[in-house]
């Protein structure tokens, strides 16, 4: 699977707004709720993994959300400053 920041997700025609694709790619990697046995796929925001959510297994052609590395810099600088 490839990985994309929520910009290129917009870029590629994306409908969702740029605020919401943040929020998805900062959410917390979860199991998916239907099989337990991978991953939810966040950029679909169902909470089931890629073959529940798609009926496919082959991903290979297929994108996930990525936390751009500036977004992850500052959450984990946040992360530190709140346990201090």
């Amino acid at each position: 699977m490839k990985y994309i920041t929520p910009e290129q997700a917009v870029a590629n025609g994306d409908k969702r707004s740029l605020d919401e694709l943040r929020r998805l790619a900062k959410a917390p990697q979860s199991m998916c709720s239907v099989c337990n046995a991978d991953t939810a796929w966040r950029f679909a925001d169902t909470g089931m993994c890629f073959t529940c959510t798609t009926g496919e297994h082959d991903d290979s052609d297929d994108f996930e959300l990525r936390m751009p590395p500036l977004m992850k810099q500052q959450r984990e600088k946040a992360a530190k400053a709140g346990g201090q």
